[in-house]
């Protein structure tokens, strides 16, 4: 799994970086441009994802009652049919058959050769999204709170390798992940760009 740098720790009690205390006190957000995005849907997604992840394949989304859908996304590997490790993903389930692919950037080419090959193009299409969403992690105990002020609704972040889902309608798309990479409370943010630059320059 691709780890997180925290923010670095003070070298001295009277040198305190503002996002290290912020990290620690109130919130900070990181643009994750490390990070691509695939969707694959279709007949049978979860039939063919099975025969490519080493990891479990979680349930779709259910209704949390509040507007948002929620499940789980754990992080699994893509292996060869020898079992070399091709690249590590978060698998992120939606709420019908299909599913969205949080992977590391510099794994994407290998990634989209891996799965053309071997995904069965009558039962799971693939589509490369990360033109269109990309990432920010968001690190403090005041984190929830400034993300909801800006976009106008809550947020309550899920536990690591949980997923909460907002569709949209009164707001964006939006997909909310537990991060467990680093020691002060945390979480991800997936969003479409337009909005994430929203959100990143007004919390800056």
């Amino acid at each position: 799994m691709e780890m997180m740098k925290p923010p670095e720790a003070p070298s001295s009690p009277t040198e305190v970086p503002p996002a290290y205390l912020a990290a620690i006190e109130g919130a900070t957000v990181l643009r994750r441009r490390d990070r691509r995005f695939l969707a694959v849907e279709g007949l049978d997604p979860r039939a063919m994802l099975t025969g490519i992840l080493s990891g479990r394949i979680p349930s779709p989304l259910k209704e949390s009652g509040d507007g948002w859908e929620e499940g789980l996304a754990p992080y699994s590997t893509v292996l060869t049919p020898r079992g070399r490790m091709v690249m590590d993903l978060r698998l992120i389930p939606t709420s019908g058959a299909g599913f969205f692919l949080d992977l590391p950037g510099v794994a994407l080419e290998a990634g989209l050769g891996h799965f053309r090959k071997y995904l069965n193009p009558r039962f799971a299409k693939l589509s490369d999204l990360s033109s269109a969403f990309g990432m920010l992690t968001v690190v403090g105990p005041e984190g929830p709170e400034r993300v909801s002020e800006v976009l106008g609704f809550q947020l309550e972040p899920p536990e690591p390798d949980g997923v909460r889902y907002r569709a949209g309608g009164s707001g964006p798309e939006l997909w909310l992940l537990g991060n467990g990479d680093v020691g002060p409370p945390a979480f991800d943010l997936v969003l479409p760009l337009p909005i994430l630059e929203q959100v990143r320059g007004q919390m800056e």
